[in-house]
């Protein structure tokens, strides 16, 4: 992006990097060419590992989760522009050297697996006394079996082989890991598996950290050779495999004992209850496989993870479903979420499930709330406009309601006393399927994604300045009547999309934020893709433009006074954007707001120099440009670069935590 940033060039980092404030977030993040990340002491567990502290090159964020001995943060590496979980070693290595040499030995063994299904490690440092991983981070990373509780069978089943292959490729490289279980079995955002975790794992020419009669792994998933501190082999995580297979066909583990010394009796002298004999309808294919994988020899047992993985396949080819009883409304195992439900039920909730099947009722929900399902559209009648399939804008069907003075008009029946209230020439002409009036004075909502979109009459006004080349030279435009966002686009709604979409959430911003922030990390085809689905789409930039200062040429949204507080601009407290609408009073003539400040917004236009004849509503041409157009300045820049006019290019393919976007709509 050119100085999107920080449109004054790079600024030279301060010294504040190690403090506890969050002002680092983004000044960490180089703005221009030239502009790098200052280094500071690392910090120790006793002076805390706070939000924003700087550890070796890297940011700390927010801490992701907690273990016996480690901690896992989300941290930023601004050398890379990326976010990365960061996992330190909570206890001192002085007070057991086996614990430091077996953290060291993951990252070995994870750096020596180049697998797309296995977490990939990129570093390893100290923090003062205190060794730290660096592995990629898994976004919207789930394990596995609840994953399984919103999947089909035949889906979870896929997971689990894609699992079995990460290890086969561990095993062809003399490596077994010795703690497969579903919290090391993770589903990502985009419904791929990453096994991660090998700090348990035994590595061909590494040394075995393990002292004879010591319980290495997690005894629920460990077989009968770790219990005996016999010889672990490939075959050892096979068994890991058939318990988490066992668990996703009968929703419970294959020895539900209720100590360990029992646990341990169990899985050395007896055989798993044959998961037929739980649930009736499970298929026999599986069973067989799961029984095989479970046998208390290890010979017995598939040899590795590609064997086990090839029995999988080899059912998956057979067909998923089986054959449906009598009596039972022909439903089919592996439909929709009914049978992966099992995966996370034990006990009553088991038997509840059980007779519901039997019912032939729903099963109950379990795990992760359920998806909030889109209401439909309602279909246009005769005098609105269906959505165009391509692009998502509306297009004419017929002609609008007329008023009877003869001009056009939104139909008045069932409207608000405040829509019947307003002057024709404030009212749009019609109501686009899927909007209708919201429910406060002047604003209407978007049905399919919830945006409150306020109507912007047509007219005239002098676009651009003669502050820098960018907006130069001023021109006259005319632009016709359309619906703009209220507000920014917001985490929450994205996330809906997403959902919706069956998309990839983006990453978190290196900063603080709720559901009500805009949001940032996407790309301009991303926040195209979003308006699409939403049957909405970015606002041209004279469109944008002249919501934001209205016909008086104002310089800011609410004026032409520079009014630090009616904007979220550098300076008002930690670097990071604000919940959307924080700021009314810096509301623009049309009523949008942070129309300055906050994150810059996505246009529809591609980066051009402007031309000096009048224009009337310059959308351009939405074929490929090599730049795209940012309007609004941002969090991280001074109110004198967040004016009306101001604008910056940026590749489109471009995503930072500074751009978000807002929708608009013709009507």
């Amino acid at each position: 992006m050119a100085n999107a940033g920080n449109p004054e060039g790079p600024e030279p980092f301060d010294d504040a990097h190690g403090s506890a404030s969050a002002e680092w977030c983004l000044s960490a993040i180089p703005s221009g060419e030239g502009a790098a990340a200052a280094e500071t002491p690392c910090p120790t567990p006793e002076s805390g590992w706070a939000p924003g502290r700087w550890v070796s090159g890297y940011v700390l964020l927010e801490v992701l989760g907690r273990g016996g001995a480690g901690t896992v943060h989300r941290a930023f590496d601004p050398r890379l522009g990326r976010q990365v979980a960061l996992k330190r070693l909570d206890r001192l290595p002085r007070a057991d050297e086996a614990v430091l040499r077996r953290f060291r030995r993951e990252g070995q063994v994870a750096a020596a697996l180049r697998h797309p299904a296995i977490v990939a490690v990129h570093d390893f440092g100290w923090a003062g006394a205190v060794p730290f991983l660096v592995y990629e981070l898994v976004p919207g990373a789930r394990p596995l079996l609840e994953a399984c509780a919103h999947a089909s069978l035949g889906r979870g089943v896929e997971w689990l082989r894609d699992a079995a292959r990460a290890l086969g490729h561990a095993h062809r490289r003399g490596v077994v890991h010795r703690d497969v279980k579903s919290e090391n079995v993770l589903v990502d955002g985009d419904g791929r598996v990453r096994v991660t975790d090998f700090g348990l794992a035994r590595a061909t020419g590494l040394d075995d950290l393990t002292r004879t009669g010591d319980l290495v792994g997690t005894p629920r998933a460990m077989a009968p050779e770790q219990f005996s501190a016999g010889e672990v082999s490939p075959a050892t995580d096979v068994w890991a495999l058939g318990v988490l297979l066992y668990r996703l066909l009968c929703g419970r583990p294959p020895f539900p004992a209720s100590s360990l010394l029992e646990l341990a009796e169990a899985v050395r002298t007896q055989s798993p209850t044959p998961p037929h004999a739980i649930l009736p309808r499970v298929p026999p294919g599986l069973e067989a496989v799961c029984l095989r994988a479970l046998a208390r020899e290890p010979a017995e047992r598939y040899p590795d993870g590609d064997a086990f993985a090839a029995a999988l396949d080899a059912w998956l080819a057979g067909g998923l479903p089986v054959e449906a009883d009598a009596g039972r409304r022909g439903r089919r195992w592996g439909s929709g979420r009914t049978a992966a439900a099992l995966a996370l039920l034990g006990g009553a909730g088991l038997v509840a499930l059980v007779a519901a099947l039997v019912a032939g009722g729903s099963a109950p929900a379990s795990g992760v709330a359920a998806r909030t399902p889109t209401p439909p559209a309602p279909s246009p009648s005769a005098d609105e406009e269906a959505p165009s399939p391509a692009r998502g804008t509306p297009q004419r069907r017929a002609g609008p309601t007329k008023a009877p003075d003869g001009s056009p008009r939104a139909k008045e029946t069932g409207a608000p006393a405040w829509f019947r209230a307003l002057p024709p020439a404030a009212r749009p002409p019609r109501l686009p399927p899927g909007v209708r009036w919201g429910p406060s004075p002047g604003e209407y909502l978007n049905e399919r994604d919830g945006s409150v979109l306020v109507w912007i009459p047509g007219g005239t006004f002098l676009m651009g300045s003669r502050r820098s080349r960018l907006e130069a030279p001023p021109h006259r435009v005319s632009v016709d009547g359309f619906f703009l966002g209220k507000y920014e686009v917001t985490r929450a709604q994205y996330a809906a999309y997403c959902r919706d979409a069956g998309r990839d959430s983006p990453l978190d911003p290196p900063y603080p934020t709720s559901p009500k922030h805009p949001v940032v990390l996407v790309s301009w085809k991303d926040a195209r893709d979003y308006c699409a689905w939403a049957g909405l789409r970015l606002p041209s930039e004279a469109q944008w433009e002249y919501a934001a200062r209205g016909r008086d040429g104002r310089r800011f949204p609410w004026g032409d006074a520079a009014l630090p507080d009616r904007a979220r601009v550098r300076g008002d407290g930690p670097l990071g954007s604000q919940p959307v609408g924080r700021y009314p009073a810096g509301a623009s003539p049309f009523g949008c707001l942070d129309m300055a400040g906050n994150v810059y917004e996505w246009v529809e236009d591609g980066g051009a120099y402007y031309r000096a004849e009048p224009a009337h509503e310059p959308l351009v041409d939405p074929a490929p440009a090599p730049a795209r157009v940012v309007r609004g300045g941002s969090y991280a820049q001074p109110l004198s670069a967040c004016t009306t006019t101001a604008r910056e290019f940026a590749a489109p393919d471009t995503w930072t935590p500074f751009i978000g976007f807002r929708v608009a709509r013709s009507p």
